[in-house]
């Protein structure tokens, strides 16, 4: 059915329906395709129409392309096993391996167990990992006896004399760059002093030893407030790098007066709480310490009685910031000092320190937090005579 036989011999013509198809010549019209076929003078047409020809070679064609593209589909699906196996698990636990060692976890093992290249690069992430620990532990213990000499430089907690304080000392980092000391003097003065190096670290850890090596160097016997702080000044500015600054407030504590004297450069105000509950701001009376190698303090007197607090703070109190960013500031710290109790010279000192860490919790604190609370318990004001500074 829808072929045609047309056989020519000279000028006779037969058709028919054979079974065979010609070659060699084929023709297209609208409706028909014809193959024809002449020898001398024979010749065959055979016929067929065009509709069921193309419908045979469409499916031809859409079958050899489905088996085209299932036979990607499969070869891609194959591929793709073999790279989640060679390649993408393997990265993956490289990647694990790496971003562990970033957390912190020096000494972690990686391993990648696929091919030789991703093994090698596993073994060198392996190998700088544990060369990493080793360094981390180095650093560790050198920042260990850091702490531990930064210790024995800073006063503690205790009593001379007639005086009795309170150092409450926590660092931000490892080390701190605050210096805090009570100083006996020869002639029976007493020194408070309190610095805090920009900065907070090794590097302001170095800039308050030198500091504190500085003032132990001068002569504290008589000089006033605003002499050692001129001179300190004058020694910093000289031996510190120029972007370094530090901040110092030192009170003279006179034996034979009952009263004090202090001089604060650019420090965070400390205050005197009375006994009756007021207090008093000692506010800053000259610049930051290698500011200015010139730079002149003026000093203050205040009179003092039994049971008078002297509070000295970094601004790591007062600048202290709760998740929000809200700053806790001097008002309320102040207002926490003053509602402490004066017979225990720890709760006042406690007092500015545990406001500052209500304010900022659950929040880690960003600056050294230091505070020095001291009190007078008699009528006079003693100590025996020592020209280094109390240790732990």
């Amino acid at each position: 059915p829808g072929h045609s036989i047309l056989v020519s011999l000279g000028r006779d013509e037969y058709v028919a329906n054979p079974s065979s198809h010609a070659d060699h010549t084929a023709a297209v019209g609208t409706r028909m395709i014809y193959g024809i076929y002449e020898l001398d003078e024979v010749s065959v047409a055979i016929g067929e129409e065009l509709a069921p020809v193309r419908r045979s070679a469409y499916r031809a064609g859409a079958g050899r392309l489905g088996a085209t593209l299932l036979a990607g589909v499969l070869a891609g699906l194959l591929l793709n096993l073999m790279l989640v196996r060679l390649v993408t698990r393997p990265l993956e636990r490289l990647a694990q391996g790496v971003r562990a060692i970033g957390r912190g976890a020096l000494g972690t093992t990686v391993s990648a167990g696929s091919n030789a290249e991703l093994d090698d690069l596993a073994r060198e992430i392996t190998a700088m990992s544990q060369e990493l620990d080793k360094r981390e532990m180095t650093r560790m213990e050198q920042l260990g006896r850091a702490r531990r000499l930064q210790a024995h430089l800073i006063g503690s907690s205790g009593e001379t004399g007639d005086i009795e304080y309170c150092i409450e000392y926590h660092p931000a980092d490892e080390i701190a760059g605050d210096f805090v000391d009570v100083i006996p003097c020869p002639n029976g003065d007493t020194l408070v002093c309190l610095a805090d190096v920009v900065g907070h670290g090794v590097h302001a850890a170095m800039e308050a030893a030198v500091l504190k090596a500085l003032l132990l160097s001068l002569s504290l016997d008589d000089a006033s407030p605003a002499a050692i702080l001129r001179t300190l000044n004058q020694k910093f500015y000289s031996t510190s790098l120029p972007e370094d600054f530090a901040s110092m407030i030192i009170v003279r504590i006179q034996r034979d007066t009952s009263g004090m004297r202090y001089a604060n450069a650019g420090h965070e105000p400390g205050c005197i709480r009375s006994a009756a509950g007021h207090c008093r701001s000692l506010s800053s009376t000259g610049l930051l310490l290698g500011v200015a190698e010139d730079s002149e303090y003026e000093e203050e007197s205040i009179e003092l009685i039994p049971g008078d607090v002297i509070v000295l703070l970094s601004d790591g109190i007062t600048e202290s910031r709760n998740e929000g960013g809200r700053l806790l500031g001097r008002p309320a710290v102040t207002a926490a000092i003053c509602a402490a109790s004066p017979s225990d010279v720890r709760s006042v000192a406690l007092a500015a320190l545990n406001t500052a860490r209500r304010h900022r919790e659950p929040s880690p604190s960003h600056d050294d937090e230091t505070v020095i609370a001291v009190t007078l318990r008699g009528s006079s004001i003693g100590g025996r005579e020592c020209t280094k500074s109390l240790r732990s």
